[in-house]
């Protein structure tokens, strides 16, 4: 495990891998909006690429079976 801690600020962009174990936290009272961006490892084979995505879409579509069954 990892001792590394970064702190973002204001006006700049805080980057990292969350492949890793890591956690976050706030003790701001703002709201705290975060983008996530997904990249391919560009060293996956393509039958891992093609893997990926089908994890991908199932789990979209098991996430709209779920909002349907809520409703």
């Amino acid at each position: 495990m990892g001792t590394e801690t970064r702190s973002w600020q204001e006006g700049k962009c805080l980057i990292f891998d969350d492949a890793f174990d890591h956690e976050v936290w706030s003790h701001a009272d703002d709201i705290r909006t975060v983008l996530v961006l997904d990249f391919w490892h560009p060293e996956l084979t393509a039958a891992e690429s093609r893997a990926m995505g089908q994890i991908l879409r199932m789990s979209s579509v098991i996430k709209k079976l779920e909002r349907l069954m809520l409703m």
